[in-house]
């Protein structure tokens, strides 16, 4: 498993906050996981206006969405891949690969009760597998719609980085949870490291 991650969020979701940001971060964070386009369209408008964020983006980086939980088939909703597809369309990455799937599902995070009860970074890990694609470029940035406790960002970028050792491998994230944090704030870039413990086979995240 990989020991870090370079990762990228933009916005704060405030899920317990009652500030007026905080109720619209729900209203994004819907919109994103129902795959509505407009929502990564305004998102990357103010992505080119953020120098820390324009800098994450190499210019030949190839998006790679985050898989579903469950196993995707045709015509299901593939919330990462349409966030993928509207950066790519407004000049944020190159190009985009669906090489990373999902062979076996794992219970849907959001569900549980509990950070315990979530899927472990080893459970996502087991349940990945990486096509036998090349990819020529020097960067490859995985696309979550949220980030919150990195567990499955840690093992898609450790899956990968088994596939293709020599490209770097960094995750953007449209938002990031920040349950406690309701200082009525929307848009907060951010980049940081998120680093995975192999004694305790958590990751810990930034403040």
């Amino acid at each position: 498993m990989l020991s870090s991650l370079e990762f990228a969020t933009l916005l704060e979701y405030c899920p317990k906050g009652n500030s007026p940001n905080a109720e619209l971060s729900k209203r994004v964070c819907g919109a994103l996981k129902n795959g509505i386009p407009k929502t990564t369209i305004n998102a990357s408008r103010h992505i080119k206006n953020i120098p820390i964020l324009t800098d994450f983006f190499n210019e030949d980086a190839v998006l790679i969405p985050i898989p579903r939980s469950s196993l995707i088939t045709e015509g299901t909703l593939w919330p990462t891949k349409v966030i993928a597809e509207e950066l790519v369309k407004n000049g944020i990455g190159q190009e985009i690969s669906t090489c990373l799937k999902r062979v076996t599902p794992v219970a849907k995070s959001s569900f549980q009760n509990g950070a315990d009860n979530r899927p472990s970074v080893q459970n996502h890990y087991d349940s990945l597998e990486v096509e036998p694609i090349m990819i020529t470029s020097t960067s490859i940035i995985l696309i979550d719609d949220i980030l919150t406790l990195g567990r499955t960002a840690l093992a898609c970028a450790s899956v990968l980085s088994e596939r293709f050792p020599d490209i770097e491998i960094k995750m953007f994230g449209m938002m990031r949870t920040r349950s406690f944090r309701d200082n009525d704030i929307l848009i907060q870039p951010q980049v940081g490291k998120m680093r995975y413990s192999n004694y305790s086979g958590k990751v810990q995240m930034p403040d």
